[in-house]
């Protein structure tokens, strides 16, 4: 401590100096309160130093020479600025307080008018304005004059509702009775002065504006740059929305009303401000740093606030390429949830409902219907339907918003992983983008395997995240486990991941790495004796069933094997069989040939997923998205070749690189599950998407190795390509469900069968009979039941007697079940349905399917 008692006046006035090696410009600013004038009391300077090697001393050393009123120099090894405050807060003795930053000079006259507007006007605080000083020479964007000058622009003795603590004076005894004034977690990042001033207005204390009292901030050129004045944005949002959650009586309302207002700002300001950047116009800064400020609102948690002091020149290139880094992928995730809001509009106008495992899922959010064992049936994804009904009543409409939800979602968190694996921001919008559009995306059915890989690209960019961290091997399992709950599957990776974190645990006998596994293990054998195993139960060998009919309806020519009874097929070619491996036993050969023929369709089913895709070019027939999926292929291929050619040794060195990486492997044990449902089930489009999306993820992180990050303008002219190449569905005139080459949007004929349903406006249970179920009843209301066409055993008039059917729809692949076609009572219930009681209503726009109603059930 450095002391000098040079005026011998009693002490009313203290000025603390926080400071953090800027001794240069602490001189300037000690100086300018040495040269205060017309200060009618005794003052103190008080001069905290950050710093804990002490880099103020020597310059505070020479005033303590020569100065004319006591300088106090104190150190505060703590980081944040908010120490600093609090210990000059503790150390000072003055009855006034003024605050001053050690980048900031004041006017001859700054104290005295502070001090006299405070006694005139009876306020508890007083601000003053705060002018920039700009780099000699250099230009300065209208932006950045604009943020830097702080002035209110009233007259004196206004009170005003914001300020900062760079340029206030206190009132100790109404203002900094509190032991910790200051929020010492906030020191780092900022906001700490907003929310100490807020408090004291939410107190009472009134806070008035001194015109006079005028200080310059030194702002340098780094404060200068476009990427700066985007953080300082995004973070004086961030303030902005936490500062209500911060006071005694927390304003949650105002936090809400300030996220919204920040959503708003982003998707307003966001795309407007690359159109007007490309455009060139000077007027795309502040339209960009609005945006930042709207996501730095959204994003107020303080967990998530970026660190603004105590940066040095390498610290503040870091912090700067992070920042350059987060804002660009939030900017890329933004820009697909716009590009997803393009490609899904007006969805629900061209796309049919679609049955099967899907309407299962949704029964069930619904209470419809209840699952033998919620453990196999995805009870997560379930979840996720029942979280949508909450705000989404209708059926219908929920499940065109879910639709549109997963089409989004997954190109999202595929394109979070990659930027975490800093692939190239022009790489990874590109692949995303492309995979929205693909035929691995919206096509795919069920949904539950875009859910579960959206969540496991998530957590393996938050394995990335943790770089070196033991609990990153624990996050695995435990994610796994969570994950089966969507996919079953994933149980599979489970025991994957408790293998190879168990021998990592011997091989490397880590403490920390056997405490984290532990955990994760822990979390996730917890979780599966609460809700269940997720697999090897009665679905899995339905699933074997199913799927094995599948292939031998195609051996024996069956038009649509859908309408094979996949549970008599399975009896009789497996006898007796009731697993997977009691199939193998009982049958050898017929088991082999299903593996043979899976894996001969695998990879077509894989690169027809991944090469296929909504045409950006050509019309949208069979043959032209051949065509262009062709060409898209042979393409890459070239690029490929070429990229190789061009570098020596680089596909060796990509391949090493990728296969010791860490989460390679766990790459590998998520695509492991995928892999063998496609050989051991059948190469269904959600399982081929499974494998197929963790190869298009490794694909791009390959391309990419070795490649620079390009500057801002490539990056917005890809944006603009991938706007224009992302189709809008709903303006096509087509149906997206539809064989290519369709060009009405119609028939959908479930969706007409679900409002025919509907329109009945039948009150009692009603039982309906249709190839699929649950059918469309579920879209109808809680009082339609399902009746499965397979569970015909009996003559049709026994049939509906005996499962007391209300209704009976009648489509394509009704007409295929054997069950009914061969069924001679069949063809007289088509032609005069009314000697069964029924009455007959083709549907209009539905590709020919006719509903039979029974005359009772009406009445």
């Amino acid at each position: 401590m450095i002391t000098d008692r040079g005026g011998g006046s009693a002490i009313e006035i203290s000025v603390i100096i926080p400071t953090f090696r800027r001794p240069e410009l602490l001189r300037a600013t000690v100086g300018s309160v040495l040269a205060q004038e017309r200060v009618p009391i005794g003052m103190e300077i008080v001069v905290i130093d950050n710093d804990p090697t002490g880099s103020a001393e020597p310059i505070m050393a020479g005033f303590a020479n020569s100065a004319a009123m006591e300088i106090r120099y104190l150190r505060e090894p703590r980081p944040g600025i908010s120490h600093a405050r609090n210990t000059g807060v503790a150390a000072s003795r003055g009855a006034y307080v003024a605050f001053l930053d050690d980048d900031e000079t004041a006017s001859p006259h700054w104290l005295a008018s502070l001090l006299s507007t405070m006694r005139a006007f009876e306020a508890d605080i007083v601000v003053g304005p705060i002018r920039p000083h700009f780099p000699v020479g250099m230009a300065v964007s209208d932006y950045a004059q604009r943020v830097y000058n702080r002035d209110a622009k009233v007259l004196t003795g206004q009170a005003i509702a914001w300020s900062r603590i760079g340029n206030a004076l206190l009132h100790r005894n109404r203002c900094l009775d509190a032991t910790v004034p200051f929020d010492p977690q906030l020191g780092l990042s900022g906001g700490e002065d907003a929310i100490f001033l807020a408090r004291l207005r939410e107190r009472g204390r009134r806070i008035v504006w001194c015109a006079e009292a005028a200080v310059t901030e030194v702002v340098p050129a780094d404060k200068l740059t476009s990427g700066y004045l985007f953080r300082r944005a995004f973070r004086t949002g961030q303030t902005t929305a936490f500062v209500p959650s911060a006071l005694a009586n927390p304003r949650w309302s105002a936090v809400l009303r300030w996220m919204l207002i920040g959503a708003m700002q982003v998707c307003i300001y966001g795309p407007w401000s690359i159109l007007l950047r490309l455009l060139g116009r000077d007027a795309w800064l502040p339209a960009m740093a609005k945006a930042a400020s709207g996501l730095g609102k959204m994003m107020w948690l303080p967990a998530l606030h970026i660190r603004n002091y105590q940066l040095d020149g390498h610290d503040r290139r870091r912090e700067a390429v992070t920042w350059h880094r987060t804002a660009w992928t939030t900017a890329g995730v933004l820009f697909l949830v716009f590009c997803g809001w393009k490609f899904t509009f007006r969805l629900q106008d061209v796309l049919d409902l679609r049955l099967g495992d899907e309407t299962k899922y949704l029964s069930y959010a619904l209470g419809y219907d209840q699952p033998d064992n919620p453990a196999q049936w995805s009870p997560l994804y379930v979840a996720l339907y029942r979280l949508e009904h909450v705000f989404i009543s209708d059926p219908i409409d929920l499940y065109f918003f879910h639709q549109k939800l997963v089409a989004i979602l997954l190109p999202s968190c595929l394109f979070i992983y990659l930027a975490s694996r800093r692939v190239p921001f022009v790489i990874g919008i590109i692949g995303a983008g492309y995979f929205m559009i693909s035929a691995a995306n919206l096509p795919v059915e069920p949904k539950t395997m875009h859910v579960a890989l959206a969540g496991m690209f998530l957590c393996l960019a938050l394995f990335v995240g943790l770089g070196q961290h033991p609990a990153r091997w624990g996050l695995m399992p435990a994610a796994a486990a969570l994950l089966s709950f969507i996919r079953p599957e994933s149980a599979i990776a489970f025991l994957g991941f408790a293998i190879y974190v168990t021998y990592l645990v011997i091989t490397t006998r880590d403490r920390r790495l056997t405490a984290s596994v532990v955990i994760g293990l822990g979390c996730a054998v917890a979780l599966y004796a609460y809700v269940g195993f997720p697999m090897w139960g009665g679905r899995t060998v339905f699933a074997f069933a199913q799927h094995f009919a599948l292939n031998y309806g195609a051996w024996h020519n069956v038009e649509d094997p859908w309408t094979s009874d996949y549970q008599q097929i399975f009896q009789t070619v497996f006898p007796h069989a009731n697993s997977i491996a009691g199939a193998l036993i009982a049958n050898p050969s017929a088991f082999i040939h299903h593996l043979v023929s899976n894996l001969i369709h695998s990879p077509i089913e894989v690169a027809g997923l991944i090469f296929g895709h909504f045409n950006v070019i050509l019309p949208r027939f069979k043959l032209y998205t051949l065509a262009e999926a062709a060409l898209l292929a042979a393409a890459l291929l070239a690029v490929v070749y070429a990229f190789g050619r061009s570098r020596e040794g680089y596909w060796t060195i990509t391949w090493m690189r990728i296969r010791n990486s860490p989460e390679a492997i766990c790459l590998i044990i998520f695509a492991l599950p995928f892999a063998l449902m496609m050989v051991m089930l059948y190469p269904r489009n959600h399982y081929a998407l499974g494998f197929g999306a963790i190869l298009f993820a490794l694909m791009a992180i390959a391309l990419s190795s070795g490649i620079r990050d390009s500057t801002s303008l490539p990056k917005l002219a890809v944006l603009s390509i991938v706007l224009i190449m992302v189709p809008s569905l709903g303006s096509g005139g087509a149906r997206v469900d539809a064989s290519f080459g369709t060009s009405s949007l119609v028939p959908r004929p479930v969706l007409e069968t679900a409002y025919f349903l509907r329109g009945l406006d039948i009150r009692s249970v009603v039982r309906v009979c249709s190839a699929e179920t649950p059918g469309a009843g579920i879209y109808a209301g809680p009082n339609f039941r399902s009746v499965g066409a397979l569970d015909k055993r009996q003559r049709l008039a026994a049939f509906l007697t005996s499962h007391e059917i209300n209704v009976l729809v009648d489509d394509d692949r009704l007409r295929q079940v054997a069950a009914f076609a061969h069924d001679p009572a069949w063809a007289s219930f088509r032609s005069t349905p009314e000697k069964f009681g029924f009455t007959a209503h083709a549907l209009p726009d539905s590709g020919g399917v006719i509903v039979y109603v029974a005359s009772w059930a009406r009445s």
